[in-house]
């Protein structure tokens, strides 16, 4: 396994953490405390689903030859972890 997929590994974990409890990275990502509307609530976790889109990508990504795919495929693997983060926030807080 190469650096790059280790690195993609351990962000993709962390930003499942941040994503099921934003809580924790408050000091971090300068997020307030938890306010009472429920889409500020969503909102609070797609922080930790951009870190697991990142690592999703450095997982994903190996080269960033040929570029028609390699591109693309990066910002589906981005909007993917926000979206799931987004998604969990639904489940877990209600919607709007």
């Amino acid at each position: 396994m190469s650096i790059v997929r280790i690195v993609g590994i351990v962000l993709a974990v962390l930003g499942v953490v941040a994503t099921v409890v934003p809580g924790w990275f408050g000091p971090l990502t300068r997020v307030p405390p938890p306010p009472a509307e429920v889409y500020a609530l969503i909102e609070s976790r797609v922080r930790g689903g951009m870190v697991l889109g990142v690592g999703l990508i450095l997982i994903a990504v190996t080269s960033l030859r040929p570029w028609s795919t390699r591109i693309p495929s990066a910002i589906v693997y981005f909007m993917a972890g926000a979206l799931v983060s987004r998604l969990f926030g639904i489940v877990v807080d209600g919607a709007v």
